[in-house]
């Protein structure tokens, strides 16, 4: 019987120590064709007078140091961005993979110029990740804001994976994937807006919608018309406002619902509702604000305050065709053939769209800390 338990316990060791060979010999040959490959985290696109100029950030996944990871950048150039990238992998001593790549920065020259020309090449690369993020970096290009990131030693991709995530928390679906951006420049409901970011001393922050006509970078939008255009699309969570008083508030429980009529006169009414709660936030002088008085004035302002953004709103889909409050889509599923009119030429049909505004809210149970 002891013979047998201990022949018994040997091939048992036996099978372990095998296993465990198998494990290190995958490690390490895991670890070396890892080291052999630069997997991009970043790519950036910048449009110049000669052509595209991309900037790769990278994992150097050779250094022995695990804590402390190396980034580098390699960059290529070339009249497309297949050509540049195709100069950029021939530079560097390794391969280069964008298999795993999740942010794609696109400087202000090359948004301007189209983006059909900066993503054509990755539409059609089946190794890129759909869910990967599009951001337009104002008022910089990608090739200095990635080369300084890496001498700042500043991990970029880990700084725009925490703006990603942020922006994931404050809205209940982010429309800048590749994905996304690919598929709205397909449909082409005049309504293309991507997120930009600024660059501002060491901080880098996402501060509204750039907006894309034909494709086109035309203008950028500032943080509170972006905010209302998607508290308007039902979008977001929370949304904080400071009113003409320095009351601050911050919205909650949003719901914006949008309904399409067509009239007697066969034109389209659009109606829009918003309801939304609020919290008192801050009220920078001495007052009763709980009293019913101001809590009935509060209540007006916070409405008038998202009122007059939705005009504004309006007015510029309006007087420039595009459609910031997805409409356009809406009027293509219900009314193909007057959507067939107006989609080459929205302005010239502007008159034949009018729009409705509702705006109902309350303001929540606040509290005060005292003793």
């Amino acid at each position: 019987m002891k013979h047998n338990k201990a022949a018994h316990n040997l091939h048992v060791l036996s099978v372990i120590l095998i296993l465990l060979l198998f494990y290190i010999c995958f490690f390490q040959m895991e670890r070396k064709e890892l080291g052999d490959v630069a997997i991009v985290r970043v790519l950036g696109i910048d449009k110049t007078a000669d052509g595209y100029h991309l900037t790769a950030l990278y994992n150097d996944n050779s250094t022995k140091s695990i804590d402390a990871p190396i980034m580098k950048t390699i960059d290529g150039t070339g009249n497309t961005i297949y050509d540049a990238y195709q100069n950029l992998k021939r530079k560097n001593k390794k391969e280069v993979t964008i298999a795993h790549t999740s942010f794609y920065l696109l400087d202000n020259q090359a948004a301007a110029d189209g983006l059909e020309s900066c993503l054509d090449f990755l539409s059609r690369d089946q190794t890129v990740k759909n869910n990967a993020s599009i951001y337009i970096l104002l008022s910089e290009n990608t090739y200095d804001f990635l080369t300084k990131s890496v001498d700042d030693e500043s991990f970029m991709h880990e700084t725009l994976s925490a703006i990603t995530q942020k922006k994931s928390s404050e809205l209940k679906k982010v429309n800048n994937t590749l994905a996304t951006i690919l598929n709205r420049m397909d449909q082409d409901y005049h309504n293309l807006i991507i997120p930009y970011l600024v660059v501002e001393d060491e901080y880098v922050y996402a501060n509204g919608y750039a907006l894309f006509q034909d494709k086109k970078l035309t203008q950028y939008l500032d943080y509170e018309t972006s905010q209302m255009i998607d508290l308007a699309n039902g979008r977001l969570l929370t949304c904080p406002i400071c009113l003409s008083n320095q009351v601050g508030l911050e919205l909650t429980n949003i719901n914006a619902v949008k309904g399409i009529t067509l009239t007697s006169d066969n034109k389209l009414l659009i109606n829009l509702s918003i309801d939304f709660d609020s919290d008192i936030k801050e009220v920078p002088y001495a007052t009763e604000v709980f009293s019913s008085n101001t809590l009935s004035v509060l209540n007006e302002m916070q409405n008038e305050y998202v009122r007059e953004y939705m005009a504004a709103i309006i007015e510029f889909s309006t007087s420039h065709g595009f459609d910031f409050l997805n409409i356009n889509e809406m009027i293509a599923a219900e009314h193909e053939d007057i959507w067939t009119l107006i989609k080459d030429d929205p302005i010239a049909y502007a008159d034949t769209i009018s729009y409705q505004v509702q705006i109902s809210s309350e303001i929540a149970n606040n509290y005060v800390i005292t003793e």
